[in-house]
């Protein structure tokens, strides 16, 4: 195993680093000023224009509507009818999202609840896995815990992406409650793309190292038979 890992110390260390940098990258998620594309889920409303009503969220000043909602690991933002300008509910860890259909005196309403949201704090403990995994890769006296946590990475990895799906279906469901009769369109947000690429690199490091290995195996083979090591 200790020779196995040391092969691999190197490229597990820049596999996994690259990993760790789309994983840190959504666990900011829309928070941030600077990325605000980095969103899990995104709703579109009233996208025919002929909502029956106006589409709000529930404590906020969008009094003439709402036309997108994007929903991030910390907080959801929102965009209001004819602006470009996004406005964030309070972040925190599990926020509700309460969205209303109001038509004059009458008025449908579908939450998010914290419950689900704060399954999204798997992302920043998917990224806390790795980065312990990243400096374990280049340590040497400890190749066993090293290859433990970068096994531990991908898990983490493909548990946030399971996650993150779930709570899109959720969401789903909760949209089409409104029964608004307009154009709503739901749609993954760049964040999931990106932490499938952390899958994707973890899964191609771990194919290369089982490639790795049977090639070095096969060279050694004829030198264990030559010596009779076998």
């Amino acid at each position: 195993m200790y020779l196995l890992y040391r092969m691999f110390r190197a490229p597990a260390g820049i596999f996994l680093f690259c990993a760790f940098v789309a994983s840190l990258l959504v666990s900011l998620s829309i928070t941030l000023p600077t990325l605000p594309g980095m969103d899990l889920v995104r709703v579109r409303l009233n996208q025919t224009g002929d909502l029956p009503g106006i589409l709000s969220i529930s404590n906020t000043t969008a009094t003439e509507g709402i036309s997108e909602i994007r929903y991030g690991v910390w907080a959801a933002c929102y965009y209001p009818v004819n602006s470009t300008n996004r406005a964030c509910l309070p972040s925190g860890l599990g926020y509700n999202v309460t969205v209303q259909l109001t038509n004059g005196n009458a008025s449908t309403s579908t939450t998010v609840t914290a419950a689900w949201t704060k399954m999204l704090v798997g992302h920043p403990i998917s990224s806390g896995v790795i980065a312990l995994a990243v400096p374990l890769s280049f340590w040497k006296s400890t190749p066993i815990l090293g290859m433990f946590f970068s096994v531990l990475s991908f898990i983490a990895a493909v548990a946030t992406l399971v996650i993150d799906i779930a709570f899109s279906l959720n969401l789903r469901t909760q949209i089409k409650k409104l029964d608004s009769g307009a154009n709503t369109h739901l749609s993954i947000g760049f964040g999931v793309w990106v932490i499938a690429l952390a899958g994707v690199i973890l899964a191609i490091f771990f194919l290369w190292c089982g490639r790795r290995v049977a090639a070095r195996n096969k060279r050694l083979l004829p030198l264990a038979a030559a010596t009779g090591k076998i």
